[in-house]
């Protein structure tokens, strides 16, 4: 919550100067306005969805796989609430990889399942 409203009010202007504790609103961590300014700057009518081709496609095509991977790669954001992180300064590739492992584990857990279809 302390991140959603420093970003209200650094991007959106605004007003946290009757909040109390306003100052802690003015600390985010460095990764996380880049972060929010790429995803709402990817995000066009033209450009479809990270997940619109579903996984299983790429994997029955083989060579797509890698491309299926990148674009499903986490943004911070996602990583860090996925995995229950803390919004502060450290790196987010733990967080990334975390996100990732689980979700291929996922994937797999699911795949003899949905192979056939």
């Amino acid at each position: 919550m302390i991140s959603a409203i420093g970003l209200a009010h650094l991007l959106l202007g605004a007003r946290i100067d009757n909040i109390p504790g306003a100052e802690r609103f003015r600390k985010n961590p460095r990764w996380l306005v880049p972060t929010v300014l790429k995803e709402w700057g990817s995000k066009t009518p033209s450009m479809p969805s990270r997940h619109a081709v579903p996984m299983l496609r790429h994997v029955r095509r083989h060579g797509d796989i890698l491309q299926g991977l990148r674009h499903r790669w986490p943004n911070p954001i996602e990583a860090t609430t996925t995995m229950k992180g803390p919004f502060n300064d450290l790196p987010r590739l733990p967080y990334q990889i975390g996100h990732s492992v689980r979700r291929v584990g996922a994937f797999l857990t699911h795949l003899p399942r949905n192979w056939k279809k």
